[in-house]
């Protein structure tokens, strides 16, 4: 019986690029806001908040939540498992409990590469 291997689509190929580039822009954004943070004595949480406070469009939590900022939300796979997603919602936001350093992590990795860039442009000015 012979096996027939037939070459991935250009689609699955192109997927495949994209998500590569995207995780080497997030490690490298990564590095350089942690680097930034600590020669300018950034604390983590001040990343955090700066982060938070560019995902909702530059308005504060306490007007609510932007279209924008849910929309970027919903694409972390810990929001899509959850049951009561508005709930959870606003406990990803609000919960000041964990670790900083996670959260940074995780809205981060929930931006897009376009995303992450101006977010970094906006932190950094010399961030290519």
């Amino acid at each position: 019986m012979y096996t027939i291997e037939y070459p991935e689509s250009h689609k699955q190929l192109q997927n495949k690029i994209i998500l590569m580039e995207d995780i080497k822009n997030y490690k490298k954004c990564k590095e350089e806001l942690f680097e930034y943070s600590k020669k300018h004595g950034f604390t983590n949480n001040i990343i955090k908040e700066k982060i938070i406070y560019y995902m909702n469009d530059y308005c504060p939590y306490i007007y609510g939540l932007s279209k924008n900022n849910y929309k970027k939300i919903k694409r972390l796979v810990a929001y899509k498992i959850k049951e009561n997603k508005y709930i959870y919602l606003y406990s990803l936001i609000i919960n000041n409990d964990n670790n900083p350093i996670t959260e940074i992590n995780r809205y981060l990795g929930c931006l897009t590469v376009d995303e992450r860039n101006l977010f970094m442009k906006d932190i950094i000015e010399y961030h290519k």
